[in-house]
């Protein structure tokens, strides 16, 4: 059991997680995948009308892999918008047209 843990925090610190992330990891029972898709999920929050970013282009490119059809370009104009709005009606969310935390756990999931 101990040597399993201590393989696991090598792998941990291989990927670049510090010491408290995987103490809290260890104690939360969290799997590292499960770790990996918070920090993806956290990046994506707060993006809004008028960023151009790699955050933007990301997340135009899940949406058309999730079967919506948007330029994918980086900048949150108008299409995306519309689109995440669309994507926020059809999983029964709120449509706000905003980038919140339920929102990105249904498009990441």
């Amino acid at each position: 059991m101990i040597e399993k843990k201590l393989e696991d925090s090598r792998n941990y610190k291989e990927k670049g997680y510090s010491n408290q992330e995987i103490k809290i990891m260890f104690e939360k029972g969290i799997s590292l995948s499960e770790k990996a898709k918070e920090k993806l999920i956290n990046r994506f929050i707060g993006v809004q009308f008028g960023d151009l970013s790699q955050e933007v282009y990301e997340i135009q490119t899940k949406l058309n892999e999730v079967g919506y059809d948007l330029p994918i370009d980086g900048n949150f104009r108008n299409s995306t918008l519309e689109t995440i709005t669309r994507f926020q009606t059809d999983n029964d969310l709120a449509p706000t047209g905003i980038i919140d935390l339920k929102t990105c756990k249904k498009l990441f999931k």
